[in-house]
């Protein structure tokens, strides 16, 4: 299950790449049907065609298949190998949200609304975290992970992270509010440094809490280099939407800042995700010991 939930979320990875791709050079309308692709059937429409924007919309929504396939296999092994009732669960409301999130992108398409798109692109990013988080749970760094964090703030560590994660998924939204309508400028730049100020604080206390070799570091830090990445693909993302101001005309180089601000912000997401329920469940784990220790001491 590991493995396919880690193919399932490099898959989505790619996807998100497609997708900002497509919203970037404003070719979500390339192909104006749905889920034919000029009448044909999406899956035999011929390569020779995939030109230009119908190229890069008509890969987004093979990809979107690939995903939806990948998913309901994964959600299958997990019911069938997985003992944890939570985790079964987790993997259907995969497929529920995966289906959710086709149906949007066809609608998006059919109706030709913006809003739906905005939906959509937030929609994929909350898919990647919870598809990371299914690799993170069929992970050994899980089912292995020490009872170690009651004793250091655990509590308090899972309340940090799950607000950094809150934070994140916000600046998500009002990115794909701006991305597809152009609104909320001010409000997602205020955001940007809402999320550093939450992010390196939880970093230091993570690296405190657990020796430097520990998964949960390791994670900390790759978050805190992620978090140091995005702000500065941020700051040229703002660059260059002054130079370049219509989507339709931005150069690759353009195209490719936005892309990777947007892919990183998703990775951003997904790995404080996962360390919040790491930590919640480390903390969970050590709950019982320290009542074992307490019942030894006190008579």
């Amino acid at each position: 299950a590991f493995w396919l939930a880690c193919a399932t979320a490099v898959t989505t990875l790619v996807l998100l790449i497609a997708g900002g791709l497509v919203t970037s050079q404003d070719v979500g309308m390339a192909v104006p049907d749905w889920p034919t692709t000029y009448g044909q059937n999406m899956f035999t429409f011929p390569l020779s065609r995939m030109v230009g924007g119908v190229g890069f919309e008509h890969t987004h929504r093979l990809l979107g298949s690939l995903v939806g396939l990948l998913t309901v296999v994964l959600s299958l092994v997990l019911w069938k190998f997985d003992a944890r009732r939570w985790v079964k669960i987790l993997g259907a409301v995969a497929v529920l949200a995966v289906a959710v999130q086709g149906f949007l992108g066809g609608f998006r398409v059919l109706l030709d609304e913006r809003l739906l798109a905005v939906v959509h692109g937030s929609l994929a990013h909350a898919f990647f975290a919870l598809v990371t988080v299914l690799a993170a749970i069929t992970s050994a760094s899980w089912l292995l992970a020490p009872a170690d964090l009651a004793s250091r703030g655990g509590a308090s560590l899972r309340q940090w992270a799950v607000t950094t994660a809150i934070a994140a998924y916000s600046q998500i939204v009002l990115g794909a509010v701006l991305r597809h309508t152009g609104n909320l400028l001010e409000l997602h730049l205020l955001l940007a440094f809402a999320v550093p100020a939450l992010t390196f604080p939880l970093v230091e206390r993570i690296r405190q809490a657990v020796p430097p070799d520990d998964v949960l570091a390791r994670r900390a830090r790759t978050l805190g280099r992620l978090v140091g990445t995005q702000l500065a693909l941020g700051l040229l993302a703002y660059v260059a939407k002054g130079i370049s101001p219509v989507a339709a005309e931005a150069p690759i180089p353009v195209v490719l800042v936005t892309v990777a601000h947007q892919v990183t912000g998703a990775l951003i997401l997904a790995t404080v995700a996962a360390m919040a329920l790491l930590i919640h469940h480390r903390a969970r784990l050590a709950a019982p010991h320290a009542a074992a220790s307490l019942e030894v001491v006190v008579p």
